[in-house]
Protein backbone atom coordinates (compact mmCIF):
# COMPACT_ATOMS: atom_id res chain seq x y z
CA UNK A 1 0.00 0.00 0.00
CA UNK A 2 1.59 3.44 -0.83
CA UNK A 3 2.03 5.44 2.33
CA UNK A 4 0.02 8.50 2.63
CA UNK A 5 1.72 11.76 3.28
CA UNK A 6 2.23 12.00 6.32
CA UNK A 7 4.41 9.40 6.29
CA UNK A 8 7.25 10.73 4.03
CA UNK A 9 10.38 10.46 6.63
CA UNK A 10 11.77 13.81 8.00
CA UNK A 11 15.80 14.94 7.72
CA UNK A 12 16.77 16.72 10.82
CA UNK A 13 19.86 17.23 10.23
CA UNK A 14 19.94 20.92 9.01
CA UNK A 15 17.55 21.72 11.94
CA UNK A 16 18.11 23.82 15.02
CA UNK A 17 16.20 24.86 18.30
CA UNK A 18 13.43 27.09 18.05
CA UNK A 19 11.46 27.97 15.06
CA UNK A 20 13.49 30.68 12.49
CA UNK A 21 15.91 30.29 10.39
CA UNK A 22 17.56 28.07 12.94
CA UNK A 23 14.33 26.07 12.88
CA UNK A 24 13.94 25.05 9.48
CA UNK A 25 13.41 21.37 8.54
CA UNK A 26 14.47 19.90 5.66
CA UNK A 27 12.88 16.81 4.58
CA UNK A 28 13.73 14.45 1.45
CA UNK A 29 10.83 12.71 0.35
CA UNK A 30 13.03 10.95 -2.74
CA UNK A 31 11.77 10.24 -6.05
CA UNK A 32 9.14 9.43 -8.33
CA UNK A 33 6.91 11.52 -5.87
CA UNK A 34 3.47 11.95 -7.25
CA UNK A 35 2.87 15.85 -7.99
CA UNK A 36 -0.62 15.42 -5.81
CA UNK A 37 0.74 14.22 -2.96
CA UNK A 38 3.35 16.86 -2.75
CA UNK A 39 0.88 19.22 -2.94
CA UNK A 40 -1.44 17.68 -0.40
CA UNK A 41 1.66 17.27 2.09
CA UNK A 42 2.08 21.58 1.15
CA UNK A 43 -1.16 22.45 2.40
CA UNK A 44 -1.05 20.13 5.79
CA UNK A 45 2.17 22.27 6.20
CA UNK A 46 0.83 25.64 5.84
CA UNK A 47 -1.52 25.25 8.30
CA UNK A 48 0.52 23.77 11.04
CA UNK A 49 3.05 26.18 10.27
CA UNK A 50 0.76 28.97 10.12
CA UNK A 51 -1.03 27.84 13.94
CA UNK A 52 2.59 27.40 15.24
CA UNK A 53 2.09 23.18 15.47
CA UNK A 54 5.10 23.37 12.93
CA UNK A 55 8.70 24.82 12.24
CA UNK A 56 9.07 26.18 8.60
CA UNK A 57 9.85 23.36 6.31
CA UNK A 58 11.65 22.93 3.21
CA UNK A 59 10.92 20.27 0.97
CA UNK A 60 13.13 18.74 -1.56
CA UNK A 61 12.13 15.23 -3.97
CA UNK A 62 11.93 14.25 -7.97
CA UNK A 63 8.78 14.26 -8.86
CA UNK A 64 6.89 11.55 -11.44
CA UNK A 65 6.77 13.21 -14.72
CA UNK A 66 4.39 15.92 -14.82
CA UNK A 67 3.22 19.20 -17.02
CA UNK A 68 1.83 22.44 -14.65
CA UNK A 69 -0.26 25.36 -15.37
CA UNK A 70 -0.12 28.29 -13.30
CA UNK A 71 -2.73 30.73 -12.49
CA UNK A 72 -1.62 32.56 -16.47
CA UNK A 73 -1.12 29.68 -18.04
CA UNK A 74 -2.17 29.59 -21.71
CA UNK A 75 -3.34 25.97 -22.57
CA UNK A 76 -1.83 26.52 -25.78
CA UNK A 77 2.05 26.31 -24.38
CA UNK A 78 1.44 22.34 -23.80
CA UNK A 79 1.78 21.05 -27.44
CA UNK A 80 0.00 17.83 -27.03
CA UNK A 81 -3.41 16.75 -25.80
CA UNK A 82 -3.75 15.67 -22.58
CA UNK A 83 -4.67 12.15 -24.07
CA UNK A 84 -1.38 11.31 -25.47
CA UNK A 85 0.25 13.04 -22.81
CA UNK A 86 -1.16 10.55 -20.59
CA UNK A 87 -0.10 7.72 -22.87
CA UNK A 88 3.55 9.19 -22.51
CA UNK A 89 2.82 8.23 -18.49
CA UNK A 90 3.13 12.63 -18.38
CA UNK A 91 0.28 14.25 -15.91
CA UNK A 92 -1.43 17.92 -16.78
CA UNK A 93 -2.43 19.65 -13.23
CA UNK A 94 -3.46 23.27 -12.99
CA UNK A 95 -2.04 24.40 -9.68
CA UNK A 96 -2.51 27.82 -7.79
CA UNK A 97 1.13 29.05 -7.94
CA UNK A 98 2.07 32.06 -10.19
CA UNK A 99 3.52 31.79 -13.78
CA UNK A 100 2.84 29.55 -16.91
CA UNK A 101 3.99 26.09 -17.97
CA UNK A 102 6.65 24.09 -16.59
CA UNK A 103 7.69 20.67 -16.12
CA UNK A 104 8.55 18.43 -13.65
CA UNK A 105 9.88 15.24 -13.74
CA UNK A 106 13.45 12.96 -12.71
CA UNK A 107 16.55 14.69 -13.16
CA UNK A 108 15.66 17.64 -11.18
CA UNK A 109 16.07 19.18 -8.00
CA UNK A 110 11.98 20.46 -6.54
CA UNK A 111 12.54 21.94 -3.29
CA UNK A 112 9.23 23.56 -1.70
CA UNK A 113 10.00 25.99 0.88
CA UNK A 114 6.97 26.61 3.69
CA UNK A 115 8.40 29.88 5.24
CA UNK A 116 6.66 32.56 7.52
CA UNK A 117 6.28 35.41 5.43
CA UNK A 118 4.95 37.97 7.82
CA UNK A 119 7.78 37.12 10.55
CA UNK A 120 10.33 37.05 8.35
CA UNK A 121 9.25 40.52 7.01
CA UNK A 122 8.64 39.06 3.25
CA UNK A 123 6.10 39.60 0.68
CA UNK A 124 5.71 36.79 -1.82
CA UNK A 125 7.80 38.67 -4.37
CA UNK A 126 10.57 39.41 -1.99
CA UNK A 127 10.23 35.62 -1.43
CA UNK A 128 11.04 34.46 -4.72
CA UNK A 129 14.03 37.06 -5.14
CA UNK A 130 15.49 35.32 -2.44
CA UNK A 131 14.53 31.96 -3.74
CA UNK A 132 16.48 32.67 -7.00
CA UNK A 133 19.64 33.89 -5.07
CA UNK A 134 20.03 30.75 -3.25
CA UNK A 135 19.61 28.79 -6.07
CA UNK A 136 22.34 30.92 -8.05
CA UNK A 137 24.45 30.79 -4.76
CA UNK A 138 23.95 26.72 -5.35
CA UNK A 139 25.27 27.25 -8.52
CA UNK A 140 28.23 29.06 -7.45
CA UNK A 141 29.60 26.44 -5.55
CA UNK A 142 29.69 23.98 -8.52
CA UNK A 143 31.62 26.99 -10.34
CA UNK A 144 28.55 27.32 -12.52
CA UNK A 145 27.57 31.11 -13.44
CA UNK A 146 24.18 32.04 -13.52
CA UNK A 147 21.86 35.03 -12.66
CA UNK A 148 18.54 36.47 -12.69
CA UNK A 149 17.48 37.82 -16.31
CA UNK A 150 15.52 41.26 -16.70
CA UNK A 151 11.61 40.72 -17.19
CA UNK A 152 11.30 37.42 -16.40
CA UNK A 153 11.52 35.04 -13.32
CA UNK A 154 13.51 32.19 -12.44
CA UNK A 155 17.81 31.80 -13.15
CA UNK A 156 19.37 31.47 -16.52
CA UNK A 157 22.88 30.89 -17.73
CA UNK A 158 24.61 32.22 -20.49
CA UNK A 159 23.37 29.09 -22.16
CA UNK A 160 19.42 29.46 -20.90
CA UNK A 161 17.36 28.91 -18.55
CA UNK A 162 18.09 26.16 -15.45
CA UNK A 163 15.52 26.98 -12.69
CA UNK A 164 12.07 27.85 -12.97
CA UNK A 165 10.81 29.68 -9.82
CA UNK A 166 6.82 29.50 -8.74
CA UNK A 167 5.57 30.53 -5.62
CA UNK A 168 2.14 30.88 -3.36
CA UNK A 169 1.21 31.78 -0.07
CA UNK A 170 -1.79 31.41 2.05
CA UNK A 171 -2.33 32.65 5.66
CA UNK A 172 1.24 33.87 5.23
CA UNK A 173 3.06 30.80 4.98
CA UNK A 174 4.91 30.39 1.25
CA UNK A 175 4.27 27.10 -0.98
CA UNK A 176 5.88 25.84 -4.16
CA UNK A 177 9.26 26.58 -5.23
CA UNK A 178 12.11 25.90 -7.71
CA UNK A 179 12.46 23.64 -10.09
CA UNK A 180 16.57 23.16 -10.57
CA UNK A 181 17.59 20.98 -13.84
CA UNK A 182 19.90 18.37 -13.54
CA UNK A 183 19.99 15.73 -16.01
CA UNK A 184 16.02 15.87 -17.01
CA UNK A 185 14.57 13.97 -19.71
CA UNK A 186 14.56 16.43 -23.07
CA UNK A 187 12.01 15.11 -24.77
CA UNK A 188 9.19 15.76 -22.15
CA UNK A 189 10.47 19.58 -22.51
CA UNK A 190 9.52 19.04 -25.98
CA UNK A 191 6.00 19.34 -25.07
CA UNK A 192 5.70 22.24 -23.70
CA UNK A 193 6.84 26.00 -24.17
CA UNK A 194 8.95 26.31 -20.87
CA UNK A 195 7.42 29.39 -18.70
CA UNK A 196 5.41 30.24 -22.03
CA UNK A 197 8.65 32.27 -23.30
CA UNK A 198 9.05 30.86 -26.83
CA UNK A 199 12.70 30.01 -28.73
CA UNK A 200 14.13 30.45 -25.14
CA UNK A 201 16.43 27.32 -24.29
CA UNK A 202 16.61 25.09 -21.15
CA UNK A 203 19.81 24.15 -19.76
CA UNK A 204 20.91 21.66 -16.74
CA UNK A 205 23.52 21.36 -14.35
CA UNK A 206 24.92 18.48 -16.49
CA UNK A 207 25.06 20.15 -19.59
CA UNK A 208 26.94 23.31 -18.02
CA UNK A 209 29.25 21.75 -16.52
CA UNK A 210 29.42 18.45 -18.93
CA UNK A 211 29.30 15.75 -16.19
CA UNK A 212 26.09 14.48 -13.80
CA UNK A 213 25.63 16.06 -11.02
CA UNK A 214 23.71 13.63 -8.41
CA UNK A 215 20.66 15.30 -5.94
CA UNK A 216 22.65 13.83 -3.39
CA UNK A 217 25.67 15.98 -4.52
CA UNK A 218 23.53 18.93 -4.64
CA UNK A 219 21.39 18.45 -1.87
CA UNK A 220 23.73 19.89 0.90
CA UNK A 221 24.71 22.59 -1.76
CA UNK A 222 21.33 23.49 -1.82
CA UNK A 223 20.47 23.33 2.31
CA UNK A 224 24.12 25.51 2.91
CA UNK A 225 22.63 28.40 -0.18
CA UNK A 226 19.50 28.42 1.46
CA UNK A 227 20.51 29.03 4.84
CA UNK A 228 22.85 31.32 3.99
CA UNK A 229 20.40 33.23 1.67
CA UNK A 230 17.70 33.46 4.48
CA UNK A 231 19.50 34.08 6.84
CA UNK A 232 19.57 37.78 5.94
CA UNK A 233 15.59 37.99 5.31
Amino acid sequence: MEPSCGSFPADRSATGGSPGVSGIIFRHLGSGVPYGRALELQYGLVDAIAEDRSPETVLTLEHAPVITLGRRANPDHVLLPPDRLRQLGIDVIPVDRGGDVTYHGPGQLVSYPLLRLDRRGLTPRGCLRLLEEAVIRTLARLDIRAARQEGYTGVWTATGKICAIGIASRRWVSFHGIALNLAPDWTHWGYIIPCGIPNRPVTSVERELGRPVTLEELLPLWREAFLETFGSA
